[in-house]
């Protein structure tokens, strides 16, 4: 998001790391282009997955 909260353009590739609650890497996506400032994607997770707060890290 931008200043004004905003979608951003201008932004190139991304690279976007998802961590579990045990702060493990679950997936990481490389080189990501965004559209309109957004990006989506579906993930599956494991029958237990690990409880607790997880994380979308965005650089």
């Amino acid at each position: 998001m931008d200043a004004n909260l905003k979608p951003a353009f201008n932004y190139g590739q991304v690279h976007i790391t998802i961590k579990d609650g045990g702060n493990n890497v679950i997936r990481k996506y490389q080189d990501v282009r965004l559209t309109s400032g957004v990006y989506a994607n579906d993930l599956q997770l494991s029958d237990y997955p690990k409880f607790g707060e997880w994380s979308v890290e965005v650089e």
